[in-house]
């Protein structure tokens, strides 16, 4: 697993959206839900998910150092 520091806000929502909207996006397949509401929903959580893990990692991993670039969190909106 690649401990990654995003410069901005955009690319970790890019990269949240690839990762973490995969499982609400498959359960909408599963229970055959097709509503644009229920996608962009979907796409909301998982980036929030992720950001959410960013700042976990923050909380439980403050004196480590990630590849000696520091915490994961982007630097610029």
């Amino acid at each position: 697993m690649d401990d990654k520091v995003y410069n901005n806000m955009w690319k970790l929502e890019n990269y949240d959206e690839n990762t973490q909207s995969s499982l609400p996006y498959l359960t909408l397949e599963i229970l055959g839900i097709q509503s644009l509401g229920a996608d962009l929903a979907a796409n909301y959580t998982g980036k929030a998910q992720g950001i959410v893990i960013c700042l976990r990692a923050k909380y439980y991993r403050p004196s480590q150092k990630l590849n000696g670039k520091g915490i994961p969190l982007p630097m610029q909106v």
